[in-house]
């Protein structure tokens, strides 16, 4: 092997990458504004669930390996036969493991290929794993183990969020400068302030002349919907044109659930693939993002939020959700709805005599949450991981000389 020989970069990720979700588009998003342009050729491995549909990537010039989701051991012992078969092309660099399973198995693999490390984290995952009831305090006391195991290990450590990473200086006692930010961004390409766009879309779903509440995503697992109805009804009872949009693959649960509680003409519940998403914000006025109150939620970073922002849409937010909550109140985007849904209706009056300014503000504030952005800070880990990697193999080489 020469000094200057090229190298590879591993992205693993062992989530749902194919089912719409954060996750995905924290994967993605990454694969297509950093990895795709860095220094080192990189290659996905990812353990899904529906390993079938990574043909559905469009990622021209990615290579990939995918493989149906198993138990972890089994699934470590794919990871390391894809390392062992991608050695043949080039020594692998570095590893970028997206959350703390991929990252344990990452960790592990290091001991029989010397590479560096950078381990994503998306959440608080013990806490998680609790509060969807996956498993009790035995599996959250093996899960801290881990996260402790992988967290003091890793090279480097992106969490999604400062509350995120503050949580993880303290509980395991870690170097500051071994962590570096990277919310979950919007593609600011897709994701814009676009009138003509609004305006045929809201033709199409019938809502002209309606302000509309957009809810995105999941219905019903880290949301409140009673408090999403809640809110809604008082925007109503000040601005009878109100209509709620809700975007999510649940639609036939969630239209069950709104039924009895709300009137079918002001609730439109629609399924739709990630690409059509821009056009959906760009119809809406007002994001709802009304989360139950968890440990995760407390350190999460929603891609909605960057979406809305970018799509000149302010947020309806609750408290303490990651960074973002801070900075609605602090950039003047969206307010801040408490626990019993009440908030100040005074900014739905602002929202309807300065749509068009406070869609320039909302968009100001979300050039700060795009890929572009962060961009210097991921390149900045990469370089430092490539450099460190290459002086270890350096020496190595002059050691067999």
């Amino acid at each position: 092997m020469s000094e200057g020989s090229a190298g590879l970069h591993v992205v693993l990720s062992y989530g749902d990458v194919f089912r719409q979700s954060g996750y995905r588009t924290k994967v993605l998003g990454e694969l297509r504004h950093y990895e795709l342009h860095a220094s080192l050729e990189p290659v996905l491995i990812v353990f899904d669930r529906d390993a079938r549909r990574v043909q559905e990537l469009n990622l021209p010039g990615l290579r990939f390996r995918a493989h149906l989701r198993s138990s972890l051991p089994i699934a470590l012992l794919q990871y390391l036969h894809d390392l062992l078969s991608l050695r043949r092309d080039g020594p692998i660099r570095t590893v970028h493991a997206h959350n703390l399973y991929s990252g344990a198995i990452a960790l592990i693999g290091r001991w029989v290929l010397n590479y560096k490390l950078v381990v994503e984290l998306h959440g608080r995952i013990p806490e998680e794993y609790v509060t969807l009831r996956k498993g009790g305090r035995f599996s959250y006391w093996l899960l801290k183990r881990l996260e402790s195991w992988v967290m003091r290990n890793a090279n480097h450590i992106v969490p999604i969020s400062h509350k995120l990473k503050e949580y993880l200086i303290s509980e395991y006692r870690l170097d500051p400068r071994k962590l570096t930010v990277i919310p979950d961004c919007a593609d600011p390409a897709a994701f814009r302030w676009d009138p003509a766009m609004r305006e045929s879309v809201r033709h199409r779903l019938g809502i002209d002349g309606k302000l509309v509440c957009v809810h995105l995503g999941s219905f019903f697992v880290w949301y409140d919907p009673e408090l999403i109805i809640e809110t809604f009804t008082r925007i109503r009872a000040r601005i009878p044109s109100a209509h709620l949009l809700i975007v999510t693959e649940d639609t036939e649960r969630a239209a069950s659930y709104l039924a009895p509680r709300l009137p079918k003409e002001v609730v439109t519940a629609i399924a739709a693939p990630h690409e059509q998403v821009p056009g959906l914000l760009a119809a809406s006025d007002l994001g709802f993002l009304l989360l139950r109150s968890t440990t995760n939620i407390e350190v999460s970073s929603p891609a909605k939020f960057s979406e809305y922002l970018n799509s000149g849409v302010p947020v309806l937010i609750t408290p303490r959700v990651g960074d973002f909550s801070a900075m609605v109140a602090h950039a003047r985007v969206g307010t801040i709805v408490a626990d019993d849904g009440s908030f100040d209706l005074k900014f739905v009056d602002e929202l309807l005599a300065n749509r068009d300014e406070l869609a320039a503000r909302c968009v100001d504030a979300g050039t700060h949450l795009t890929w572009q952005a962060f961009f210097p800070a991921w390149s900045e880990i990469v370089s430092a991981a490539e450099h460190s990697v290459r002086e270890t193999t350096a020496a190595e080489f002059r050691r067999t000389r």
